[in-house]
């Protein structure tokens, strides 16, 4: 589960967002979901060195630590019924970034490499309208 959350945070979170933001086409009601996300996610990590350091510290047990973690990373699962306004308006774009998710998988960094540098390629050099 761990593996499926940080893949999703890098590619739709990360990616995705990025290229919409480099393509121009996030509307305000978009950025709106898009800056509370963030903080979401700057939450999640100052709250995780915070638990760490209590349970470095054994004023609470691991277990706990790591449960509190898991509930506060999952709760960016929660942004997901919101994600999909944006998606659904630029389909193609979500399906490549989908693809390169699927390409980080196979753990091969060549077929990685070909996916970034496809990407970029259509970002920069096409005219096409996501």
């Amino acid at each position: 589960m761990i593996k499926i959350f940080y893949l999703w945070a890098k590619y739709f979170l990360g990616f995705y967002i990025n290229f919409l933001c480099f393509l121009n086409k996030v509307d305000g009601e978009d950025m709106k979901f898009i800056r509370g996300l963030f903080l979401l996610n700057l939450g999640t990590v100052s709250i995780s060195v915070f638990l760490h350091t209590l349970r470095f510290k054994k004023v609470l047990s691991p277990r706990l630590t790591f449960t509190l973690y898991l509930v506060q990373i999952y709760l960016t699962f929660g942004a997901i019924p919101f994600f999909c306004r944006m998606f659904m308006r630029h389909k193609a774009l979500g399906m490549l970034v989908l693809l390169g998710m699927l390409c980080n998988m196979t753990r091969s960094l060549k077929v990685h490499a070909v996916w970034c540098g496809m990407m970029h390629y259509l970002l920069v050099f096409t005219e096409i309208d996501w």
